[in-house]
């Protein structure tokens, strides 16, 4: 996690918030809101042929 990830996500977990605005869906689809739920990204990730 790098400073500008958890920035994000202390915001999110002092400001109660679920949603995410990155372009860094890799990270975020990886970390966890109070180690159990996972946040909502936006944008969404557009599936490409070959990948799910």
């Amino acid at each position: 996690m790098d400073f500008a990830d958890a920035t994000l996500g202390h915001l999110a977990r002092r400001e109660s918030l679920t949603t995410i605005l990155t372009v860094d869906n890799d990270d975020f689809e990886t970390y966890r809101i109070e180690g159990r739920r996972r946040f909502r990204i936006l944008p969404g990730r557009t599936l490409t042929p070959g990948r799910r």
